[in-house]
């Protein structure tokens, strides 16, 4: 878009996804093994992790690099997409989310809403969080992939 914005509809990541220590033998999620036949691993694109494709059938949006401009679609899990689409949305949108859930979308990213008193003052917070182009700092965003959940055992 000729304003240096995301188009409409998908969240947008900030940057490649983090190496992560991988366990290739079971989704981080459901726990499904994978095989080479019926279910192939793939990685998210935002925390670094391996999920089956049923647990990683979301996708989001990452600027191209170089001379490209543009931007790809790529798979996230289904952890980080319900965080993505939080830091995607405007003020309206945050507006219409429970505050239970813009407290653990703080937490999860370590932003502080401490002196936040009003839902108002929860939203200031979490959109003055953002950069110039709509995303979290790296910072806050490896500080959640250190809190994704491990597998369902």
């Amino acid at each position: 878009m000729a304003d240096g914005r995301a188009p409409r509809g998908l969240p947008l990541l900030s940057g490649p996804a983090p190496s992560q220590p991988q366990d290739p033998d079971s989704c981080r999620k459901c726990g499904k093994e994978f095989n080479i036949i019926f279910s192939r691993s793939r990685k998210c694109n935002h925390c670094g992790f391996m999920y089956c494709h049923n647990c990683s059938d979301y996708q989001a949006l990452m600027p191209r690099t170089g001379p490209d401009t543009g931007y790809d679609v790529m798979n996230v899990c289904g952890y980080c997409i319900e965080y993505l689409t939080i830091t995607a949305g405007g003020r309206s949108h945050l507006k219409t989310l429970p505050i239970a859930k813009l407290r653990k979308y703080a937490n999860a990213y370590d932003i502080n809403i401490t002196r936040a008193v009003e839902k108002d003052d929860i939203i200031d917070a979490l959109v003055s969080t953002r950069t110039q182009n709509g995303c979290l700092p790296r910072l806050h965003e490896v500080r959640r992939n250190n809190k994704i959940p491990l597998r369902r055992r």
